[in-house]
């Protein structure tokens, strides 16, 4: 795929063969949202340095958005600090922590995959050298947006597809940095797809 979107017809770039190739570089299928199951404290403090540090990227985005991250920092700073280590809720909830409970879940089956199958589905993978898939680790997608760019600035090679991934090039309404969404993955899935067509129909033409 990182060869097919520089084909004729798709850009004008070529592919770099040689870094693609280079004994330097060994390749790791990266997994665009984290692998590791998140706490809801990692949640909390992902979305609270979202919105204090990234004030332009907070404002950019839409309002329904602002307000459904907003009411999740308020459910989850509501619960107490033991109950904030895992992803449950208290096994007897009150009918307050009900429906917290229904938005807290709605929000995560919307944005972080909840299965292993989920995250080796085919929208959730893309490629990198080894350095910088493991300096990534499992932070979530804006965080390793960063430093990826930082990898690159530095001079490490970065797959054009994954620059694209990391951009969200394939997202049709962008509307937040933080996650990489079920959205997200779908959108991309229907790239690959678009592109896997455009390659039959090329090949078909071939003599």
């Amino acid at each position: 795929m990182n060869i097919a979107i520089l084909n004729p017809g798709h850009t004008n770039r070529k592919f770099p063969f040689e870094e693609f190739n280079s004994s330097d570089n060994i390749w790791n299928i990266e997994h665009i949202s984290p692998k590791t199951p998140k706490t809801n404290r990692y949640i909390l403090s992902a979305l609270e340095e979202m919105k204090k540090s990234e004030e332009k990227e907070w404002d950019s985005m839409p309002s329904s958005v602002k307000k459904q991250f907003d009411e999740i920092i308020g459910i989850l700073s509501s619960i107490n600090p033991e109950d904030n280590e895992a992803l449950e809720f208290p096994e007897n909830p009150t009918e307050q922590e009900i429906k917290q409970k229904a938005i807290f879940d709605k929000f995560m089956e919307d944005y972080l995959p909840l299965s292993d199958t989920e995250v080796m589905t085919l929208g959730n993978l893309t490629l990198l050298t080894e350095r910088p898939n493991k300096g990534i680790g499992n932070n979530f997608f804006l965080n390793k947006r960063r430093m990826l760019a930082e990898y690159q600035s530095k001079g490490c090679f970065i797959p054009p597809l994954t620059l694209n991934v990391f951009t969200k090039w394939y997202t049709q309404d962008y509307d937040q940095p933080l996650f990489w969404r079920k959205k997200n993955r779908l959108e991309y899935l229907k790239a690959l797809d678009k592109l896997v067509a455009s390659l039959y129909d090329l090949i078909k033409k071939l003599p």
